[in-house]
């Protein structure tokens, strides 16, 4: 019933729900890797004192050197 009032009285289609799909470019893979301790542990402070999570600095640093 929703839907129809919405389409009758706006004219168009209920926007979809959800987050916006990716593009096949953007996705990123799950992958298992295994990193020396200190290593992971240098990954996690610099994520902390960043404000941001360990992985995004580890996949940073790798986008740095891959380019």
């Amino acid at each position: 019933m929703f839907r129809k009032a919405y389409e009758n009285t706006f004219g168009e289609k209920t926007p979809r729900r959800g987050r916006p799909r990716k593009l096949d470019h953007h996705k990123y893979r799950d992958i298992h890797i295994k990193l020396h301790p200190r290593a992971l542990q240098w990954a996690q402070a610099e994520a902390k004192r960043r404000g941001v999570g360990y992985q995004t600095v580890i996949n940073e640093l790798l986008l740095r050197h891959a380019a």
